[in-house]
């Protein structure tokens, strides 16, 4: 069953394969990059077909997803990852200088990977009470005066949205 779609390169994901790659990112992301549970991901990419298994395998691995705008300068994207906490950045090939040049700042300590599969596959992290408050995605306003701002959304403001 095709899961998601791109329209725009007609590549197609299946469901069974998009959860197996979630699963497998995000042990790659634990395994092999120390990621842990609360850390930030920023995603500097397109929306594109990829794009959901990034951002479920960082959520599965326990962490945040911050969300920059592809279109973002170089110093527009250095102020969301510092003003994030970012420690992670999955970018799309056409903003890998972008990401890399940020890197090359040492934000936070930040260290640019592409997918990081791993062989494995990491369970989801369990639903907990703890988790209604746990922020999901820390997104950012479009900022009318002064700099974004950063919004916090936790798992069960997704859930309520969704339901």
């Amino acid at each position: 069953m095709i899961f998601f779609s791109d329209g725009t390169t007609d590549k197609k994901l299946a469901y069974g394969e998009f959860k197996n790659n979630s699963k497998k990112l995000a042990a790659g992301l634990i395994n092999k990059a120390g990621f842990r549970r609360g850390n930030v991901l920023a995603i500097f990419s397109p929306n594109q077909v990829d794009y959901p298994t990034v951002l479920f395998g960082a959520i599965a691995a326990g962490g945040i997803v911050t969300f920059v705008n592809p279109m973002y300068t170089i110093e527009e994207f250095t102020y969301q990852l510092k003003d994030s906490g970012a420690k992670y950045i999955v970018a799309f090939l056409s903003n890998v200088i972008k990401a890399t040049t940020a890197d090359d700042k040492e934000i936070n300590g930040i260290k640019p990977y592409s997918y990081l599969i791993s062989e494995k596959e990491v369970n989801p992290v369990e639903y907990s009470e703890e988790a209604k408050s746990t922020t999901a995605y820390l997104c950012y306003s479009s900022g009318t005066t002064g700099k974004n701002k950063g919004v916090e959304t936790t798992h069960f403001n997704m859930v309520a949205n969704l339901s």
